[in-house]
């Protein structure tokens, strides 16, 4: 095996769950690897103009940064912060939040909770970003969210999801799926 070879199977792999491929062109040789990411969001149907501002709730930086990044190549501002506390200034300060991506695991904050008075208060609606079993649903809808995601999230299913949400009327969340 090749000194890359266990970087370069699990850049594929991330990749892959990206909806992306390697570029050859890019891989490095000797102990260090750097790989470039060649995505292709043709297959992506744009968000819709009433999605146009996504709050995305997410602690991990890295992690804000790919989804940011995916969401805006399908046409989304985003704007990102890193948890409860920081959610509920922004919704103060900004009225043209259409939707919540939130992480399920918040370092200030049960994302749940969170949820229940973000739709309370705003009327807004959400998508669960992370791990959790089938149990978890009917109190994550319960909540506000209409989805669970799991991460890595696949853009083409997060532009899909997102675009189905935002058509829903304000203030109204799927409650059979």
């Amino acid at each position: 095996m090749k000194k890359t070879g266990l970087m370069q199977h699990f850049a594929d792999a991330l990749a892959k769950s990206a909806g992306a491929m390697l570029d050859p062109n890019t891989a490095s040789s000797c102990w260090s690897a750097r790989f470039q990411l060649l995505t292709d969001t043709t297959s992506v149907r744009p968000i819709s103009t009433r999605a146009r501002c996504v709050l995305l709730i997410e602690d991990h930086e890295s992690t804000a940064r790919v989804i940011s990044r995916q969401l805006a190549r399908v046409g989304c501002v985003v704007r990102t912060v890193r948890g409860a506390g920081e959610a509920r200034l922004a919704l103060r300060e900004s009225s043209d939040i259409d939707l919540i991506l939130c992480d399920m695991s918040l370092p200030d904050g049960d994302p749940l909770e969170l949820m229940s008075d973000l739709t309370k208060q705003y009327g807004l609606r959400g998508v669960a970003l992370g791990a959790g079993s089938d149990n978890d649903m009917q109190s994550i809808r319960d909540s506000g969210f209409v989805e669970r995601l799991a991460k890595p999230v696949d853009l083409v299913l997060l532009a899909n999801v997102i675009n189905r949400v935002v058509a829903m009327p304000r203030g109204e969340v799927e409650s059979s799926r």
